[in-house]
């Protein structure tokens, strides 16, 4: 249903601040003014309007990765839920409200999903409760606590199961203390092991004040990554123990200030034994590292770290690496690092908090009109401007640069269809008219938009169509990602109306990837996947029930690369579906990536045998994304 509305000029001028620096130093001062903002320094707006843009496209591209069930799929199989915790504080840090339909989603995948049995995960889940609903969830919250301080040895944590690391006694320092501040009552016992434990970690140094390091456990050296760990653990560590027993625990937190002021990187993980940059294999922790130095200088309150302004220069690397989907390396785990830091997500005292402005387009000079838009659900959409050309042609004689004469403006999609309209007033030159509507989608994916405005040529009758001009836009796509969508929702729950029983099933198939085998089309998560080999021009997936199952419907979960949807539309994909000994059905695959495919199947039909077989994969593009997050069966009766 589409709504239409006028939006404020505040609500516009805070928008057009956004797109201000995109569009040119000229136009950037006149809007900066508009909005009430200092144009004295342009500089200044313009760093902060990057990084703002910089979070609103990360946000975006996490947004768009998220998976029918509502998790997030990176190291599923190893962590579970751990990637889809950390996704939420990530969403949330950066200003998603906690209502907002992807993180009900999600958090409805962590609640009702097993408890976290890894350190990590375990931690995040702490820590994305705590972010989103601490009062409704306290319970949760405090038997989360209680088993995590069940884990801790000798003051450190481990995965659990193998040796202390301080990599998993930072996770657990955090959502220690996020429990605390959620009214969970932690022994002071586990802040002093916290505290033993991480000062057994750092190196030796000669000096009370002499720089030392943390290393990641006994016999590694000190990183950078580490020891903003054990700095931050310390800091936490010092909150809980309160003023009784710090005086070493303070000399620790000295030197690891110290060390990490003269081995700063913003650009590299520091590994001094090898000159300063780290290795291969300590780059890959980088945006871990970046993290871990916002966590410092949030829990200090450190606007610098020794001589470097540590958010300007981290915060100009995470902007230079950010790709163009958004996201940073095609990496889940980096991506939500990035946007930590950037969002300045530990603290108050680190700064503002992320302020999500999604807001799209440039004003083109160049070009007949430009078409600008903020926000989601709804969306605001608006003229920027008219370009050049348009001005010199239709501005009447004494209007020269108050703008067109508009008649009307219409928003119209990438179908045709005219989502909405505003009248203009024709007896007058547009001026600094936006003809401004709000439009709210019933369904969300990428929209690609234009705006068409009719005018009246000079000294035209706006009624006739010989003294009009049509102008329209170039395309501008842009992502809705906050409709609460009934489908999506009910996917959540799809794990609990599947019938497939892993024990009484055989599953098998034409072929399979490392990583994406057989087995994950059927272990109730849509964050690991079955798909075929790139040289599978026919695949086929089977699966066969000891005892059968009765169902009403089978329910295909399409294997989408979420890092690259946006790319162009899915190849069209049939496939054959066969139950028991009966004739094969022919499906066309719904090409929509968050949608499953819906096959009915006999009423209370008992499957014995299913088998799906793609027909004609001919296409290189389909092959390469053939497979299945979930295969299901549901009975709906």
């Amino acid at each position: 249903m589409a709504t239409i509305d006028r939006p404020t000029g505040r609500a516009l001028a805070i928008a057009a601040l956004v797109l201000a620096a995109l569009a040119g130093p000229a136009l950037a001062a006149a809007e900066d003014a508009g909005a009430g903002a200092s144009p004295a320094d342009p500089a200044a707006t313009s760093f902060r309007t990057r990084v703002n843009g910089a979070i609103d496209r990360g946000v975006v591209a996490l947004l768009r990765q998220q998976e029918l069930d509502g998790s997030w799929r990176s190291n599923t199989e190893a962590y579970g839920g751990g990637m889809t915790a950390l996704a939420i504080l990530t969403l949330v840090k950066c200003g998603l409200e906690s209502d907002h339909p992807a993180l009900r989603r999600a958090l409805r995948f962590l609640t009702t999903r097993p408890d976290p049995v890894k350190t990590y995960s375990m931690a995040t889940t702490i820590l994305a409760l705590c972010a989103t609903d601490p009062e409704g969830e306290v319970e949760r919250i405090e038997r989360l606590t209680g088993t995590l301080l069940g884990w801790q040895r000798d003051g450190g944590f481990g995965y659990p199961d193998y040796d202390r690391d301080l990599s998993n006694t930072q996770y657990a320092a955090l959502a220690l203390r996020a429990a605390a501040g959620a009214g969970v009552k932690i022994p002071r016992k586990a802040w002093e092991g916290l505290a033993e434990w991480t000062l057994g970690q750092q190196e030796e140094a000669r000096g009370a004040y002499a720089p030392a390091g943390f290393r990641y456990l006994e016999g590694k050296d000190a990183t950078g990554s580490m020891t903003a760990a054990g700095v931050s653990v310390l800091a936490i560590a010092a909150e809980g123990m309160g003023r009784r027993g710090r005086q070493a625990l303070e000399v620790g937190r000295a030197r690891g200030l110290k060390w990490l002021e003269t081995h700063f990187s913003a650009t590299t993980n520091p590994h001094p034994r090898f000159g300063g940059p780290g290795r291969d294999d300590e780059d890959a922790h980088h945006y871990y590292h970046l993290y871990g130095v916002e966590r410092v200088a949030a829990l200090h309150g450190l606007d610098r770290i020794g001589e470097h302004d540590w958010y300007r220069e981290g915060a100009e690397y995470l902007l230079g690496r950010q790709g163009d989907d958004g996201d940073w390396d095609r990496h889940q785990p980096n991506t939500c690092f990035a946007l930590l830091f950037l969002s300045k997500a530990t603290a108050p005292t680190s700064g503002s908090g992320g302020r999500l402005t999604r807001a799209y387009g440039t004003v083109d000079a160049s070009a007949d009109v430009s078409l600008l838009a903020s926000g989601d659900t709804p969306l605001t959409l608006w003229v920027g401007g008219f370009g050049d050309d348009a001005r010199a042609d239709l501005e009447w004689p004494g209007d020269e640069g108050r703008g067109p004469r508009v008649v009307r403006v219409e928003y119209v999609d990438a179908g045709g269809e005219v989502l909405a309209a505003v009248d203009g007033a024709p007896g007058r030159p547009s001026g600094v008219e936006r003809h401004a509507v709000r439009h709210a989608f019933d369904r969300n994916g990428v929209r690609s938009l234009v705006a068409r405005v009719t005018c009246v040529r000079p000294g035209g009758d706006p009624t006739a169509d010989g003294d009009r001009r049509i102008l329209e836009s170039a395309p501008l796509e842009v992502p809705i990602l906050a409709v609460d969508d009934p489908t999506l929702r009910r996917y959540v729950d799809d794990r609990d109306r599947d019938r497939i029983d892993p024990a009484d099933a055989t599953w098998s198939s034409s072929s399979e990837r490392q990583g994406h085998e057989t087995k994950f089309a059927f272990d109730g998560a849509h964050g690991t996947s079955w798909r075929s080999a790139e040289d599978d021009r026919a695949p086929w997936l089977r699966v066969e029930f000891e005892r059968g199952v009765r169902a009403t419907a089978l329910l295909l979960g399409p294997y989408v690369d979420r890092e690259d949807l946006g790319r162009g539309p899915p190849p069209p994909i049939r496939v054959a579906v066969r139950v028991n000994r009966r004739d094969p059905t022919e499906v066309r695959l719904d090409p929509a990536p968050d949608r499953k495919t819906v096959v009915p199947l006999e009423r209370g039909a008992r499957v014995r045998t299913l088998e799906v077989r793609a027909l004609e994969l001919a296409d290189e593009a389909a092959r390469r994304t053939f497979g299945f997050t979930e295969v299901e069966l549901v009975d709906d009766r």
